[in-house]
């Protein structure tokens, strides 16, 4: 996904996304990370070779203590929004159903796709983790209190870089929430691949942390489940 911070602008930020969702009244939307930006949004559908630049509009974000997650509508009827997700590049899952934070306990092994680094998976290590510790930099401002609500997961082959924010975290064909923070610094490289720079022996103490789904629908969102 390709996002610019303004209608004008001409540099774009990279972002993943991440399950598709309706709210109430049947409409459909694409989600992805809050903190990601939010105009002049396209999405590579990955299941062709070049980017399509699909367009996507908007709609609205919910960012906070507890929440870091925008939602999108497709500008054009000629594309449809499915209850698919990208579990790795060119390859799409559909989504079956989803696990709840109080379901995912401690040690619970999850995976993630994310456009930097692909898919690779770790284990959860909390489920009441603050994001950035004492230091709060939660919501718009960077200046919020971070709840004790987010998910944190690390792995000696997690991969997790810029660019991965708001993509799927999930336990084979079912949501458990949106990749929201990493530890990370410096390129990715695809020589890094597998390496554990998120929690193996390239750096022990890295760390990505998620949203649950659950936060999805506190809002009236639901998740779209396929066959």
């Amino acid at each position: 996904m390709l996002m610019a911070d303004s209608t004008t602008s001409t540099t774009f930020y990279n972002c993943t996304t991440g399950f598709n969702v309706k709210n109430a009244a049947g409409t459909k939307f694409a989600t992805t990370a809050a903190h990601c930006k939010n105009y002049k949004i396209t999405v590579d559908d990955r299941k062709t070779t070049g980017n399509d630049n699909i367009a996507l509009t908007f709609v609205g974000d919910f960012w906070n203590g507890s929440q870091d997650f925008q939602t999108m509508s497709l500008v054009s009827s000629t594309h449809t929004l499915n209850p698919e997700f990208f579990a790795s590049d060119n390859v799409v899952k559909t989504l079956t159903g989803r696990r709840t934070q109080g379901n995912t306990p401690v040690g619970t092994y999850v995976c993630h796709y994310g456009m930097k680094t692909g898919y690779s998976c770790g284990t959860v290590q909390s489920t009441a983790f603050k994001a950035f510790g004492t230091d709060n930099k939660c919501g718009p401002s960077g200046a919020g209190v971070c709840n004790a609500t987010w998910v944190k997961v690390s792995g000696p082959t997690l991969d997790c870089w810029g660019g991965d924010s708001g993509g799927p975290i999930f336990i084979g064909s079912v949501a458990a929430g949106l990749l929201s923070t990493a530890t990370y610094q410096g390129t990715w490289s695809s020589s890094m691949k597998g390496q554990g720079y998120c929690g193996g022996a390239a750096k022990p103490n890295g760390y990505m942390t998620y949203m649950s789904t659950d936060e999805l629908y506190k809002e009236g969102y639901s998740l779209l489940y396929g066959q």
